[in-house]
């Protein structure tokens, strides 16, 4: 257990250098899952969580770099069975309860509502990410703004 702790933490790091690299390139690094959130599923609202899930989600709340922006595509539990069918409802109902507290913690946690037509929910996804685009912009200057690429 200890050993599977230290590999996702090298992962960890590894995958944060590789992204550093790419931003000083002037790209944007867009994560699937970030790690802070896989730790926090890891927990998933369990009180009696093992040390080593409780270590790792303390790490990466304080010690590993935070996302500048998070859009949480957010389903109800049945919704997420019907479509995949891979964890019970209860448990599912867990994890959404765990990102969304985690989210809260980060100044740009932006939960939108999945449960929607494909069109609507990258309607809402654009319309964040450029008010993102917008206020970074104005704290760094235009030279790094988003492009949206097809």
């Amino acid at each position: 257990m200890a050993a599977s702790l230290a590999n996702r933490l090298v992962e960890a790091w590894w995958r944060q250098l590789v992204s550093f690299l790419h931003r000083l390139r002037g790209y944007v690094v867009i994560y699937d899952r970030h790690y802070l959130f896989e730790s926090a599923m890891a927990l998933g609202g369990r009180r009696a969580a093992h040390t080593l899930d409780r270590l790792e989600f303390w790490l990466f709340s304080r010690a590993y770099p935070k996302p500048g922006l998070v859009i949480f595509l957010d389903v109800p539990p049945q919704v997420a069975y019907a479509r995949k069918g891979e964890l019970s409802i209860r448990r599912l109902w867990k994890r959404r309860a765990a990102l969304l507290e985690t989210g809260r913690q980060l100044p740009h946690f932006v939960p939108v509502d999945a449960d929607r037509p494909l069109e609507q929910v990258l309607a809402d996804v654009r319309k964040h990410l450029s008010s993102f685009d917008a206020a970074r912009s104005r704290q760094i200057g235009p030279r790094d703004r988003v492009e949206e690429r097809r």
